[in-house]
């Protein structure tokens, strides 16, 4: 079971056609306080994330699971803002 956050609709979808595809239940957040509010609820094997995002940033949706929920779950960060990121800095925290 995978969480998408992803606040575009477009590439939402996008995401969780293909995951869907190959077999994966897919559950989508438009933002990271759904993200949030839907990993309360429900176990994932994994968590799909955009980085830049009203309400809550990747980066605030990764320390509530890490430091909320001390949750172990795999995390994939999507983002168009990976240069301007400090890698070595998230790497390092996650």
């Amino acid at each position: 079971h995978i969480l998408v956050v992803e606040d575009s609709i477009v590439l939402g979808e996008v995401l969780r056609f293909n995951l869907e595809q190959e077999g994966f239940i897919v559950t989508w957040a438009a933002d990271g306080k759904e993200a949030i509010e839907l990993f309360a609820q429900c176990v994932f094997d994994l968590v799909v994330t955009d980085y830049e995002m009203p309400i809550l940033n990747g980066e605030q949706v990764c320390d509530q699971i890490r430091n909320e929920f001390l949750s172990d779950v795999p995390i994939i960060m999507c983002t168009a803002k990976g240069m301007e990121l400090d890698l070595r800095k998230l790497a390092a925290k996650y």
